[in-house]
């Protein structure tokens, strides 16, 4: 018996020096933050928690401009995270702020796949020029910013050529200015205005992130959102807000924070006569 415990405890002894000299295990791989979910609401409702993955550590504000929550095709899906989310079905808008009143539907509209999308360089702004007076801009922004077309914005191109040729470009043009016009819509040029404060417009810039993430949410909803129709923009507004938080959320993620930045003057929201003249100054002038 002693002889077998000494064998034992030699073997023991060499298993113990071999486990030693075994190389280390490898460092465990960083796999970021971990995916936090917002808990979508128990059931259809105006004003309502759609779900899905946390931005920026917050959930996102409650849904008010959606359909009516008994439209038929509202379901809890999973996203590309692995959260929980409300599928919103197409319908007439049906809710918004309290007190909720009824709107005429536009035609019905959701982001469409942007699996095809891949981010075009940044278009570089209009050089800063001081072309407008601080009575232009808010001319133009009665006139021209909703509808380049109307007949007052015609007006002011007419009346304030320097000033309007500042301000407004269309999307095919090589520069743009302070307002973007294409496919019927007119777009704040969000992304050209942070490339003039911060001097830089290179492939890794702050802008070139911001145009990243304009453009897929451009592609997900500028084709099936007539901005046009009765309650268009209520409509538009929508499927941006959920292209933001579903598929181009990596590049809404990517974003630099214009508050971080102190690029508060480029994220005109709410956009209003005063907010805008702010963006439009760093264009143009007239502040």
């Amino acid at each position: 018996m002693n002889v077998r415990r000494a064998i034992g405890a030699a073997i023991g002894v060499l298993a113990a020096l071999a486990s030693c000299s075994d190389p280390p295990p490898p460092p465990p791989v960083d796999a970021g933050p971990p995916v936090v979910c917002c808990p979508p609401s128990p059931a259809p409702e105006c004003c309502m928690q759609l779900g899905g993955e946390q931005v920026e550590g917050v959930c996102p504000d409650l849904s008010c401009d959606i359909p009516d929550p008994a439209t038929p095709g509202w379901k809890i899906t999973t996203d590309s995270h692995g959260c929980a989310r409300w599928s919103v079905p197409a319908g007439p808008f049906a809710c918004g702020a309290p007190p909720v009143t009824p709107i005429e539907a536009a035609p019905p509209c959701a982001p469409v796949s942007v699996a095809s999308y891949a981010p075009s360089p940044l278009v570089p702004p209009h050089a800063p020029a001081n072309a407008c007076t601080a009575n232009e801009l808010a001319t133009f922004f009665g006139a021209c910013v909703d509808d380049a077309t109307s007949a007052a914005c015609t007006a002011f191109q007419t009346s304030d050529s320097a000033c309007s040729a500042c301000l407004l470009s269309q999307q095919t043009d090589a520069s743009w200015g302070a307002v973007v016009v294409g496919l019927g819509k007119t777009k704040i040029n969000i992304a050209g205005c942070i490339a003039l404060v911060q001097g830089d417009a290179s492939a890794k810039s702050c802008a070139q992130h911001a145009s990243d993430e304009l453009g897929c949410e451009a592609y997900a909803c500028d084709g099936v959102c007539p901005v046009t129709a009765d309650a268009g923009e209520q409509s538009y507004e929508a499927c941006i807000e959920e292209a933001t938080i579903g598929d181009c959320h990596p590049y809404a993620a990517a974003e630099c924070d214009t508050a971080d930045a102190g690029l508060d003057a480029c994220n005109p929201r709410p956009l209003d006569a005063q907010s805008f003249a702010k963006l439009a100054a760093i264009f143009c002038g007239g502040s």
